[in-house]
C-alpha cells in the first residue's frame, strides 16, 4: 500500500508537534505504524521501540498496532540480520508502551506510587464495587446535610428531593463529580463553575459572558435569516409594490434592528414588539415556485426561529432574570459545595477501601 504526499509528510516529519485529523478508514493506523517504524529504523537518528509511547482507546487497537510493528521489525531483521540494534528491537517490542489510556495510567501509578503517596498494591475497583461505594458515600453525606441547619441546602433539597426519592439530586451530584474528576484539579473546576453567578447588579448582568454569548448566538442566527430574506427580495421586480414584498422588507428591517441592538434589554424589547402580519401576495411579481419558496422561508423564520428564540432566550426582562439568577445562585452554590464534599469523601472512601483490602 503506497502513501499519499500528506501521509508521507506525517511519516517523515520530525522534531515538532503534529495533529493529524482524518476520516474513519482512511489509514490513520497504517500511517502511524509507518511513522513509528521509520523512526525505529532511521539510520541517522534511531529511536528504540520501548522509548515510544503509543496510546489507543481499546485493547484490540493496541494489540493490533503492536503486532503490526512487531511484524515490521521481524521483516527488518530478516532483511538486515547483521544489525545488532535491529535485533534488539525484536526483544524490546514486548515491553513497548503501546497500550490503552487507562492501562498506561495504571502503569504510571504502579511504577511511581511513591511520588503520589499511593499504595503499590492498589487495584481497580469493579463496576459493582464502585457503584456500591458511591451510593454509600452519597447517602451518608446526604443524611448529614439534611440533619444540619444549612438553609441553602434545604432550598436545594426542596427542589431535587421528593419524599424518599433522591434520584434527581444523586444524578446531578454524580454528573458534576464525573465532570470535575475529568480535570487535573477538580476543586478548582468546582470553584470556576460558580463564577457564572458572580453578578451583583443588573449592569453586571448585561455585561455577563453568558448574556453576551446569548446575544452573539441569536444574532448569528438572525443574520443568516436576514441574508435569505434579502435573496428573496432580489427576486421581486424593482417596481413591484405588492403586500408580500412590503412584508418581507419590513420584517427584514425589524430583524436587522434586533441585530443592531446592543443590549439584552434592547433586543428583548424588539423581539417582544415584532408582530407578523397576515401574508398576502396579490399583485406579486414572483412566479408560483418563487412564491412557494418565499412562503416557506417566512413560515420558517416566524415559527422555527423568531418565536422560539423569543421564548427561550428573551422571555424574562433583565430585572426578572437578575432575580432568578440570585435565587438559583443559592441552590447552585449548595449543589457545588455538597458535590465538593462528596468528591472528597469518595476519595477518602476509596483510599480506605484499598487500605482495608491490603490489611486483610
Amino acid at each position: 500500500m503506497g502513501l499519499t504526499n500528506e501521509q508521507e509528510s506525517v511519516r517523515d516529519t520530525r522534531n515538532k508537534n503534529m495533529l493529524v485529523s482524518a476520516a474513519a478508514g482512511s489509514g490513520k493506523t497504517f500511517v502511524l505504524v509507518q511513522r513509528i517504524i521509520s523512526q525505529i529504523l532511521d539510520e541517522k537518528n534511531p529511536i528504540d521501540v520501548d522509548r515510544i509511547l503509543v496510546v489507543t482507546f481499546t485493547n484490540a487497537a493496541a494489540a493490533e498496532m503492536k503486532d503490526r510493528i512487531r511484524q515490521a521489525i521481524d521483516k527488518a531483521v530478516s532483511e538486515k540480520g547483521a544489525s545488532k540494534r535491529i535485533k534488539t528491537q525484536a526483544t524490546l517490542i514486548h515491553s513497548a508502551h503501546i497500550r490503552t489510556i487507562d492501562s498506561f495510567c495504571s502503569w504510571i501509578v504502579k511504577n511511581y506510587f511513591y511520588e503520589i503517596d499511593q499504595e503499590p498494591s492498589f487495584r481497580i475497583g469493579t463496576t459493582g464495587e464502585l457503584k456500591m461505594l458511591k451510593d454509600e458515600v452519597f447517602k451518608d453525606l446526604l443524611s448529614r446535610y439534611l440533619e444540619s441547619d444549612n438553609q441553602d441546602f434545604k432550598l436545594l433539597a426542596d427542589a431535587y428531593i421528593s419524599g424518599r426519592k433522591i434520584d434527581s439530586l444523586k444524578e446531578a451530584v454524580f454528573a458534576l463529580n464525573n465532570k470535575a474528576s475529568s480535570f487535573p484539579w477538580p476543586m478548582e473546576w468546582y470553584q470556576n463553575a460558580l463564577r457564572i453567578y458572580d453578578i451583583n447588579s443588573i449592569d453586571e448582568l448585561e455585561q455577563a459572558d453568558f448574556i453576551q454569548e446569548i446575544n452573539k448566538y441569536t444574532d448569528m442566527i438572525l443574520d443568516i435569516i436576514a441574508g435569505r430574506i434579502k435573496r428573496i427580495l432580489d427576486l421581486y421586480d424593482s417596481d413591484c409594490t405588492s403586500k408580500d414584498k412590503t412584508i418581507f422588507s419590513n420584517e427584514l428591517a425589524y430583524i436587522q434592528g434586533i441585530i443592531d441592538a446592543k443590549t439584552y434589554t434592547e433586543k428583548r424589547e424588539r423581539y417582544s414588539g415584532m408582530v407578523f402580519e397576515r401574508f398576502a401576495s396579490k399583485g406579486t411579481s414572483l412566479n408560483d415556485d418563487e412564491l412557494a419558496r418565499a412562503k416557506e422561508l417566512r413560515n420558517l423564520y416566524r415559527d422555527d426561529v423568531i418565536k422560539p428564540i423569543r421564548e427561550k432566550y428573551f422571555s424574562m426582562d433583565i430585572e426578572e432574570l437578575y432575580d432568578c439568577i440570585t435565587f438559583v445562585k443559592r441552590q447552585a452554590t449548595a449543589l457545588i459545595d455538597f458535590t465538593m464534599e462528596y468528591t472528597k469523601a469518595l476519595l477518602l472512601a476509596k483510599e480506605k477501601k484499598i487500605f482495608t483490602t491490603l490489611m486483610i
